[in-house]
């Protein structure tokens, strides 16, 4: 896997100890912040790299909020579709429709 190492060692034939996997964040915002898959030892620097990771992800991407609060919750997201504007809207409700109609569409 690319940006992880794993290494096995064995006391004897059968025996295998298992070393964590450790995932280095690839970009330069997330280079000095590590996770360690199956290490319970390090807890604080856990919650530190999620905490940068959620940070990174709510600056960088489009919606970025929405995909970090799904990451905490662990629920998935399930934009709302958008209803119909009502007849007669102004043209400024009928644009924010449109853009919320985008913003489905792409999250979707």
């Amino acid at each position: 896997r690319a940006g992880s190492t794993e290494n096995e060692r064995g006391a004897g034939a059968g025996s295998r100890a298992r070393i964590p996997t450790v995932f280095v964040g690839r970009c330069d915002g997330l280079k000095q912040f590590t996770f360690d898959y199956g290490a319970l030892s390090h807890p604080e620097q856990y919650r530190k790299s999620k905490e940068a990771l959620l940070d990174y992800i709510r600056v960088e991407y489009d919606e970025g909020d929405a995909v970090a609060e799904s990451i905490l919750s662990g629920a998935p997201i399930y934009p709302t579709k958008p209803s119909d504007p009502p007849a007669g809207a102004s043209r400024t409700d009928q644009e924010i429709w449109k853009r919320e109609v985008e913003r489905y569409v792409n999250v979707r």
